[in-house]
């Protein structure tokens, strides 16, 4: 959910907000990869189900990737606005 708010928020909200949603996004993809790096680190310590363990390491590369290009739109779309002030 707060990935999508993001996105609308974008050229829908005061303009000197504009910053915040770029730093939103900042925080949202590091608190990802920490919660991706708790996930990695407890993995050694599922011995018996391997299946799960596959499974959730292709979930969280997808997701990853998703995460990637959801901040770059973002950054860009933020950017853009920033460099478009007068």
């Amino acid at each position: 959910f707060a990935l999508s708010l993001t996105d609308r928020l974008i050229g829908n909200s005061n303009k000197n907000l504009v910053c915040d949603v770029g730093c939103a996004a900042n925080m949202l993809k590091n608190a990802f990869h920490s919660a991706k790096l708790n996930v990695l680190i407890n993995f050694k310590w599922i011995k018996k189900d391997n299946v799960f363990v596959k499974e959730t390491r292709n979930e969280l590369e997808a997701l990853e990737k998703e995460i990637e290009t959801w901040y770059l739109n973002v950054c860009g779309s933020v950017e853009v606005e920033v460099r478009s002030r007068k």
